[in-house]
């Protein structure tokens, strides 16, 4: 099996047009970017930290997750206010 990983997301320098092509029958999203792409198309290799269980509904790929994560900060840190059900 092909597997094409994304490793850009949707920062500088990007080919997010090549993924759109589907050159490979599994296209995964890693680093890159770490929120959802908006492209169903693609897996996500994410951890919880990173990408919080609660948050999959907002997610069009599909997750799949790290045993531990691998970065220093999260949701949490980042976007409190995205976890406070009162400021939606």
């Amino acid at each position: 099996c092909h597997v094409l990983v994304d490793v850009m997301g949707y920062t500088r320098g990007n080919r997010r047009e090549i993924l759109a092509l589907r050159p490979a029958p599994v296209l995964l999203a890693f680093k890159g970017y770490m929120s959802t792409t908006g492209a169903p198309h693609l897996a996500l290799a994410s951890d919880i930290v990173s990408t919080p269980p609660e948050f999959l509904p907002f997610y069009s790929e599909k997750v799949a997750y790290f045993p531990s994560t691998f970065f220093i900060s999260g949701h949490a840190e980042n976007h409190p206010d995205v976890l406070d059900p009162s400021s939606w």
